[in-house]
């Protein structure tokens, strides 16, 4: 008869790890578009309208003229990431809590961290390296003059400007923004985005800043490094950007007879898609200047 691992512990375990994946990962999925439907043949649905519709005035007896807004329907086919680990037999019924709770947010933060790859490469792909929509700030030090050049670039691009723009910024180009007594107030504190508390978050200019961890000394860091010391950031209006998931969590549980211990593949499903690539700002940033008070 095969080995089954203990009910409570699976369910346990699957409950612990969607709870963590929702809370946890996925930083960056809050910020872009849902997918309207997902088809039978497992591709995400976005729709992309040309936003250039204008009403006329109605004139009596005049036919009904068509606005023309140019819709486009955008199809992408589902990608599922996988986390795979084991569990020791003997460990099963010896763990405790804790250890549970380890192992959990391992696999959740592990597919959290796929879709931001996702989010960020999509984005990385679309976004100048030149021209309007490009801020260097890797000279020194980021700048109130620098944030203000993203939010000039921004609105020249024509987002609309209501709220739901935002901007990643990598740990010192953070720190140091949090340092101008512009930006530090009580006045501009976030909200609570669904991804990371307020004190986290900048809505300042009529962008939400707020801060990324990154390690640019580390080749998995999902923010594009484009020479050493330096690392490249972007931002953009929620409506750029779709994400489309199929299914968030599934964990799978196999017992490996010849190693004596339970395999555990965790997969999700999802796709990130650019719907409006020429509205994207990249903003280059210096991750060794020093932090100076202002």
């Amino acid at each position: 008869m095969a080995a089954e691992v203990p009910q409570w512990f699976q369910t346990q375990y699957n409950n612990r790890v969607i709870e963590l994946y929702q809370r946890k990962g996925n930083r960056l999925r809050p910020t872009v578009m849902p997918a309207m439907r997902i088809t039978d043949s497992e591709k995400a649905v976005f729709m992309k309208a040309s936003g250039k519709g204008k009403a006329r005035k109605k004139v009596r007896g005049q036919r009904a003229t068509p606005m023309n807004i140019g819709r486009t329907k955008i199809e992408a086919p589902l990608v599922t990431w996988e986390a795979f680990d084991t569990v020791e037999e003997y460990d099963v019924d010896r763990m405790g809590v804790n250890e549970r709770e380890f192992i959990a947010n391992e696999g959740s933060n592990a597919l959290g961290r796929a879709t931001d790859d996702e989010i960020i490469d999509i984005i990385d792909a679309g976004a100048p390296t030149s021209g309007a929509r490009f801020v260097d700030a890797s000279s020194g030090a980021f700048t109130l003059v620098h944030a203000m050049g993203v939010i000039d670039a921004l609105q020249s691009a024509r987002v609309p400007w209501d709220g739901q723009v935002f901007c990643p910024l990598p740990t010192r180009a953070w720190n140091q923004f949090l340092s101008y007594k512009q930006v530090n107030s009580s006045d501009h504190v976030g909200q609570d985005l669904p991804f990371v508390r307020a004190t986290d978050t900048r809505f300042w200019g009529g962008v939400n800043w707020f801060l990324y961890q990154s390690d640019p000394d580390d080749a998995d860091d999902p923010l594009p490094s484009p020479s050493s010391n330096k690392l490249d950031t972007f931002a953009w209006h929620r409506t750029a950007v779709g994400w489309g998931n199929h299914t968030d969590l599934r964990s799978i549980w196999d017992w490996d007879n010849y190693e004596s211990w339970w395999t555990i593949n965790m997969q999700a499903k999802g796709v990130a898609v650019g719907l409006r690539p020429e509205s994207y700002v990249r903003l280059r940033v210096s991750t060794n200047s020093a932090i100076t008070v202002n």
